[in-house]
């Protein structure tokens, strides 16, 4: 799974992607609502990136760091 750092979309990891998968490994990309430039869904909706409209304070930073993505490990 490759998940963009913060404000950035999936689209910037295309290139390790597709080094991934000509390697044979099975490649996910995400993209994470709110916090990227644009996201799209299947019924049509668009959001926006709310991430850069928040003040850059400590408590921003804590709830960014709280709620993004977890690690991900095979077993």
């Amino acid at each position: 799974m490759l998940s963009p750092g913060f404000t950035k979309q999936r689209g910037t990891l295309t290139a390790l992607a597709e080094e991934l998968a000509s390697h044979g490994y099975a490649v996910v990309a995400v993209d994470h609502t709110y916090e990227n430039v644009g996201q799209s869904f299947p019924d049509g909706r668009v959001t926006a990136c709310v991430a850069r409209t928040y003040p850059r304070s400590p408590e921003f930073w804590r709830k960014v760091v709280r709620g993004g993505p977890r690690t991900f490990r095979s077993c």
